[in-house]
């Protein structure tokens, strides 16, 4: 994890570990890591009946995988990225929602910004 990597690169990035919908018999299937922490590790997918709704699904787990590049993924970060898609929001909104969260998170425990003062 490079954690100084910059939002845009990591969305980059992100996007490459993400399946666009594919059309399977019975709808689209989207393939991505199980886990957003170990985007290189197993892999999962999902189905579902429409376009438009793997679509939907995609964009918080790309957001996921981009704040955890960004070493800002943790569940705060996780949770405000999945409410801003169910709004209809872009990867890059769900990620800049993920970040504020972190942000908001450590600077309500007095820390600097920096994952490695958290306790």
């Amino acid at each position: 994890m490079n954690t100084t990597m910059s939002k845009t690169e990591a969305i980059r990035q992100a996007r490459k570990f993400v399946s666009m919908p594919q059309r399977s018999r019975t709808g689209f299937v989207v393939y991505g890591p199980y886990n957003a922490f170990d985007p290189k590790g197993s892999s999962t997918e999902f189905q579902m009946d429409n376009y438009a709704k793997a679509l939907s699904f995609r964009t918080p787990w790309i957001a996921r995988i981009a704040l955890n590049f960004m070493g800002k993924l943790d569940t705060e970060s996780a949770i405000a990225a999945e409410c801003c898609a169910n709004r209809g929001g872009t990867v890059k909104s769900c990620v800049e929602a993920g970040l504020a969260a972190f942000v908001d998170r450590l600077s309500s425990h007095g820390v600097d910004g920096n994952p490695g003062d958290v306790r």
